[in-house]
C-alpha cells in the first residue's frame, strides 16, 4: 500500500468473542498512533435471517449439548457460510463500498477469515480498489484464504510456509499485553490454575471446572465463564476462599498473565495469549474445524497439552503445579520478535505498508 492512510475501518465477525476482542486491540494501536478508526461487523452487512440461523442457532446449540459439536456439522457450518457470503448479491456488498469510499483514502483492515473473504468478493463483485491488511487468529486453514488478498499478518513464521504462493505473508506479535517484562515476569500469581471457555463459555466448562476443583482442594482456581449464564450460576456454587468465579470480563490478559496454567477450550486469542507470555496450556476441547489446527500446533511446539480425558487433564496440571517443567522459550522468543500492532499501524502511517 504506498498511500500513507489517516482513517480505517477494521471488520470483524461476531462469530465469538475473540475476533472483537482482537479488533479493539486493533483499534487501540490505531488510534495510538493518530489513525481514526471505525469497528464494523460483518454481520452488519448480511441478511439478518443467515445470522440469526448461522450464528445465534449454532451458539445456544452448542452450548445447550456439547455433544451436538460433532466434527460433521462443525464442518458443514463453516463450508455453509462460505456458500452464503458467495452467493450474496451486489448490493450487500455496495454498503461496505460505500462506507470505504467516505473514510477514502483510508485503510480497510479485515480480522479472521470470514471478514476477509466477505472484503476480497467486496472488490470482486464492485470494482472496488481497496487494498486489505489482513490478520489470521488462528493457527491454520491458510490454505483457503482468498487468492485476491493482499498481505495476511500471521502470529507465528512457521505459518507463513502454509500460505499460497501469491499472498504475502508477514508475522506480527500479536500480544495484548503492553509490556515485555510485565509478560515475563513470574514472581506472583494469583491463581494457580485458570479455567476458561472463551467468551461464549463453551469447552464443557461446568464438568471440566468441577473435576478441576475436586482433584486440587489447595489450589486457587478461577473460573471465567464468559456470557455463558447457566454456567455461572451453576459454578457459583462453588465460591469460596480459593476459588473465584466470573461471567464475561473485560480482558483475559490479567489473568492469564497472573496464573500458572490455563485449561480452556482452543479458541485462538486465548491460545495466542497464553502463549506469547508463555505459559502452559491445557485444551479441555475444541471446536471442529479450525480450532483443532490450533491444539495441532500447541501440542507440535510444546506449548501445550491435547487432554481428552479427565485423567489425562489432571495428571498435566500436577505436572505444572508440582513438578514445574519449562516451556520450549523458542516457541516463546518466536512470537515477541515481530513487530507489535501498534508498530506496524505506525509504520503503514508514516511509510505505507509496502515500502514497511
Amino acid at each position: 500500500m504506498t498511500n500513507k492512510p489517516d482513517r480505517a475501518i477494521i471488520l470483524y465477525t461476531e462469530f465469538g468473542l475473540g475476533p472483537k476482542k482482537f479488533s479493539d486491540h486493533l483499534a487501540n494501536a490505531c488510534e495510538s498512533v493518530g489513525i481514526e478508526c471505525s469497528q464494523v461487523a460483518l454481520e452488519e452487512f448480511l441478511p439478518e435471517k443467515i445470522t440469526s440461523v448461522l450464528f445465534n442457532s449454532y451458539k445456544k446449540w452448542i452450548r445447550n449439548d456439547p455433544k451436538k459439536n460433532s466434527p460433521f456439522f462443525g464442518r458443514l457450518l463453516y463450508l455453509l457460510i462460505y456458500f452464503v457470503l458467495e452467493k450474496l448479491p451486489r448490493n450487500y456488498f455496495k454498503k461496505l463500498e460505500k462506507k470505504l469510499t467516505k473514510n477514502s483514502p483510508g485503510l480497510l483492515i479485515t480480522v479472521s477469515f470470514y471478514p476477509t473473504f466477505f472484503a476480497v468478493l467486496m472488490k470482486k463483485k464492485c470494482g472496488a480498489n481497496f487494498e486489505i491488511l489482513s490478520f489470521a487468529l488462528d493457527f491454520g486453514h491458510y490454505y483457503a484464504w482468498p487468492r485476491q488478498t493482499e498481505r495476511v499478518y500471521v502470529p507465528h513464521p512457521e505459518l507463513i510456509s502454509q500460505m499460497q504462493p501469491n499472498i504475502s505473508g508477514a508475522v506480527c506479535n500479536y500480544s495484548f499485553t503492553t509490556s515485555y517484562e510485565a509478560r515475563r515476569n513470574p514472581l506472583s500469581y494469583e491463581s494457580d490454575i485458570l479455567v476458561c471457555g472463551g467468551g461464549w463459555g463453551l469447552g464443557k466448562i461446568v464438568d471440566v471446572a468441577e473435576m478441576i476443583v475436586r482433584s486440587f482442594p489447595d489450589s486457587t482456581v478461577k473460573i471465567i465463564c464468559g456470557d455463558n449464564r447457566n454456567a455461572l450460576y451453576r459454578l457459583s456454587k462453588l465460591a469460596n476462599k480459593k476459588v473465584s468465579v466470573y461471567g464475561l470480563m473485560p480482558s483475559l490478559v490479567p489473568y492469564i498473565a497472573s496464573t500458572r496454567v490455563i485449561v480452556t477450550k482452543a479458541g485462538a486469542v486465548t491460545v495466542l495469549e497464553a502463549i506469547s507470555q508463555n505459559k502452559p496450556v491445557a485444551i479441555s476441547a475444541s471446536l471442529p474445524g479450525h480450532e483443532e489446527e490450533n491444539v495441532d500446533f500447541l501440542v507440535r511446539t510444546g506449548s501445550g497439552k491435547d487432554c481428552r480425558s479427565g485423567s489425562e487433564l489432571v495428571r498435566f496440571i500436577n505436572e505444572i503445579l508440582f513438578r514445574p517443567v519449562s516451556l520450549d522459550q523458542n516457541v516463546f522468543l518466536s512470537f515477541t520478535h515481530g513487530p507489535t500492532l501498534t508498530q506496524l499501524i505506525k509504520g503503514a502511517k508514516q511509510v505505507g505498508l509496502d515500502n514497511q
